[in-house]
């Protein structure tokens, strides 16, 4: 008996090891099956890396050329749309008595319905954003939001565009032309660094106030009106034909809402609202209201008829840099920026139509019924050596002038600053200390990634900065306000790509 029970002591007690060796086993598998599962399955780099590194991805807007290449399913994906205004036009003009009172000034002096459906109303309204000198702050304001609501409002019609081509690109395809207009129609969703106002110690200048002027009485409705300063007191030549910008097919070029020759020829050519960048454009809580139209260039005087007036286009004040500006040199590039401030101070208050007539061709030979500023700056840097690049005239790779056929690049400011950036990889400058004497700045009145006028850096001085342009025609005129209501981008013209046959 006491054998058995013996080794029925032993079989239990080796029972007992093969259990605890099979639970250590099991716990030991157990073990290593969980290591290894994780070790298949955990990331080499933290999850929110790689989340943010896709956030990033997503977030990076294609270049031009890429989108050029993409399909049309490739080029819906990245399609985006203008901010637009829920007011009515009527909401839209009460809200804004003062601004409104100013614009319609302006429209009753042209013949021009005061309505914000009519393009050549809402023109007018876009240039009295450019006016800012010597307004009173509270005009300015309301100038601003008021020029920003009409850009709006405009928005509609940009929108609507890009709707089509985005619903035919969908059920049948889109033709080049078509994706080239739909490619640039498109907002600039990141145009790059702003230009910024000097510290004030650097502008401690009123910013309306040049220094070769008289000071302005501030509040008063038509102070520019009485002043001396040598360009046309309206800022606008006078127009045989009639109202300006009434041509046939300009309204669908201004629908692009930009600052731009209304070239009806390219509109039928299927450039839709490409062309149409005519619109001196307009930005949120900005104003805008220089009366350059309105019958007062504020600082400048001359003939209010685009031909006459000064015969060079110079005046009393400013026909040379200011004593302490440096003086004016050719870059390493070959842009001479002497040459270019010459073009411009000769024809700022006219039009080169013997050379460049393609525009008032294409309007019946009208002297100046178009607006012109980014065909004026294209001139003044090519008068400054910048080598034209000639192909495709409605592709952003090119800017060349033709009288058959222009590029866009050459006379809408969108299209411009579109080739500039991509193509001539022009760096911008933030400062107006960063800037010189034949530099070119793109505004963007809203902000809203859509480039409306295109003017020449004539003066810089404590600070201010002075512009030459057309559309309404100014020269040397102080535009430091517009860095503090709009996105102003300048670009440093000896940066310019210019290596072209």
């Amino acid at each position: 008996m006491e054998k058995r029970s013996s080794r029925i002591k032993r079989s239990t007690r080796r029972k007992r090891i093969a259990w605890i060796s099979a639970a250590a086993v099991l716990l030991l598998s157990a073990s290593l099956a969980y290591a290894g599962f994780n070790s298949v399955e955990e990331p080499s780099t933290p999850p929110s890396a790689d989340a943010e590194k896709a956030g990033a991805e997503v977030k990076a807007e294609p270049a031009l050329e890429e989108l050029a290449k993409a399909t049309d399913e490739e080029l819906v994906n990245q399609i985006h749309y203008y901010d637009e205004i829920s007011l009515s036009k009527e909401e839209i003009q009460r809200s804004h008595p003062t601004a409104t009172k100013i614009v319609n000034q302006k429209a009753k002096q042209q013949n021009v319905k005061p309505d914000l459906d009519n393009p050549r109303y809402r023109e007018l309204a876009m240039e009295a954003g450019l006016e800012l000198e010597g307004k009173t702050p509270k005009e300015q304001k309301d100038l601003a939001d008021f020029v920003k609501k009409v850009d709006k409002y405009h928005n509609k019609e940009l929108n609507k565009r890009i709707k089509e081509l985005e619903k035919k690109a969908k059920k049948e395809g889109l033709t080049e032309k078509e994706r080239a207009e739909l490619i640039s129609l498109l907002p600039i969703k990141n145009p790059g660094p702003a230009l910024k106002p000097e510290p004030k110690k650097e502008a401690e200048k009123k910013p309306s106030t040049p220094s070769k002027e008289p000071v302005k009485t501030p509040g008063k409705e038509e102070p520019a009106d009485k002043q001396k300063g040598d360009q046309p007191k309206d800022g606008v030549k006078e127009n045989p034909q009639g109202e300006k910008g009434t041509q046939p097919g300009e309204d669908k070029q201004k629908d692009t809402g930009r600052d731009e020759p209304r070239d009806e020829g390219q509109q039928d050519d299927g450039d839709g609202n490409q062309d149409g960048n005519g619109q001196e454009g307009n930005e949120d809580g900005q104003t805008g209201s220089e009366d350059e139209q309105s019958g007062s260039d504020e600082g400048q005087n001359g003939s209010d008829d685009g031909q006459g007036g000064n015969e060079d286009g110079q005046g009393e004040d400013s026909e040379q840099p200011e004593p302490n500006q440096p003086p004016l040199k050719k870059e390493a590039n070959g842009y001479d920026r002497a040459k270019a401030v010459e073009y411009a101070y000769k024809w700022w208050n006219k039009r080169n139509n013997e050379e460049y007539g393609f525009y008032s061709r294409e309007r019946g030979g009208c002297y100046d019924c178009w607006y012109d500023c980014t065909n004026f700056v294209s001139q003044v840097i090519k008068n400054g050596g910048i080598k034209e690049r000639v192909g495709r005239y409605d592709w952003y790779d090119y800017w060349f002038y033709n009288d058959d056929r222009p590029a866009l690049t050459w006379s809408l400011a969108h299209s411009f600053y579109l080739h500039m950036k991509e193509v001539r990889k022009a760096q911008n400058g933030t400062r107006p200390s960063n800037l010189q004497v034949g530099d070119i700045i793109s505004v963007d009145f809203e902000g809203d990634g859509s480039i409306n006028h295109s003017v020449v850096i004539t003066k810089i001085q404590n600070g201010q900065i002075y512009a030459t342009y057309h559309s309404s025609d100014n020269k040397d005129k102080n535009i430091t306000d517009w860095l503090r209501y709009y996105k102003v981008y300048a670009w440093k013209m000896e940066t310019v790509k210019n290596n072209y046959r």
